[in-house]
């Protein structure tokens, strides 16, 4: 079992990124990914791959012109928040 103590100003930020829409996206996209292919971007079912924050800073810079996460794993960890949202959310929600 992996911990990963991360500080109450980076926990905020990731909160405050869960809900934008670039990050929905990105976790409606890897909701979608099989197990294998998110145990390579995301280890112990929460903590990103460097690859996996790579790809996201990435991802969101490029969707967003240019902004950034406040901290390096900040967009990674939102986009992973997101998806236990979005699989939390009962399935017909929305019709």
């Amino acid at each position: 079992m992996s911990v990963t103590a991360v500080s109450p100003t980076f926990d905020a930020s990731v909160r405050a990124l869960t809900a934008h829409p670039v990050i929905v996206e990105m976790a409606l996209d890897l909701n979608q990914a099989s197990p294998d292919q998110l145990a390579v971007l995301i280890t112990g079912g929460t903590d990103p791959t460097d690859r996996f924050m790579s790809l996201a800073n990435d991802r969101f810079a490029e969707r967003t012109e240019g902004q950034r996460g406040e901290f390096i794993g900040t967009v990674a960890r939102a986009v992973i928040a997101a998806m236990n949202v979005l699989r939390d959310q009962p399935q017909d929600a929305g019709r």
